[in-house]
C-alpha cells in the first residue's frame, strides 16, 4: 500500500477499518505497519480522497505463465524469454523457480538477474538455469571504498 501525504485529509478512516491494526496515525500523516499488514484492502475502500494505493498484485505462478505466454511467438523469432529480475528474485526463490520451471516445459528460455545475497538452498533451486546476469556492484563499490 502507498500513501500520499498530499491528499490524506487524515480522516481517520483507514486506521478504524483495519481490523489488524497496521495503521496509526502521527504528525506525518498514516503509518502502515508492513509487518502486520496482509494487504486485505479494506482501508483503500474506506478512503474518501483517494490517499491508499496499491501498486501491483498478487499473481499466481499460473496467472505469470499466461501473460507470458501471450509473447510466446515473439520469444520463439528472437531467441529471447524470460529473465526475473527487479528487487531481488531470490527473495521469492520458490515461486521464481516454479515460474522457470514452467518456462522450460514450454520452451522458453530463462534468465535470472541476481545479486546473489541469498542463501545456498535458495541458489541451489536455480543451478540448473543457464543464464545468469550476476551484478556485482556492491561488491565494486566496496573494492573503491577500501582503496
Amino acid at each position: 500500500m502507498a500513501h500520499s501525504i498530499t491528499l490524506c485529509n487524515k480522516c481517520g478512516r483507514c486506521i478504524e477499518a483495519c481490523e489488524q491494526k497496521a495503521i496509526s496515525l502521527d504528525d506525518q500523516g498514516i503509518r502502515n505497519n508492513r509487518d502486520i499488514c496482509i494487504n486485505c484492502g479494506k482501508c483503500l475502500e474506506v478512503c474518501t480522497s483517494d490517499a491508499l494505493k496499491v501498486h501491483g498484485k498478487y499473481m499466481s505462478v499460473t496467472e505469470v505463465f499466461e501473460q507470458i505466454e501471450k509473447d510466446r511467438s515473439y520469444f520463439k523469432n528472437s531467441g529471447g524469454g524470460v529473465t526475473a529480475s527487479g528487487g531481488e528474485p531470490l527473495r521469492q526463490s520458490f515461486f521464481t523457480a516454479a515460474l522457470f520451471k514452467r518456462c522450460r516445459e514450454a520452451g522458453i528460455h530463462t534468465c535470472l538477474e541476481t545479486c546473489g545475497y541469498a542463501d545456498d538452498s535458495e541458489l541451489s533451486r536455480f543451478y540448473h538455469i543457464p543464464h545468469w546476469y550476476y551484478s556485482i556492484l556492491n561488491t565494486l563499490i566496496l573494492i573503491f571504498t577500501l582503496n
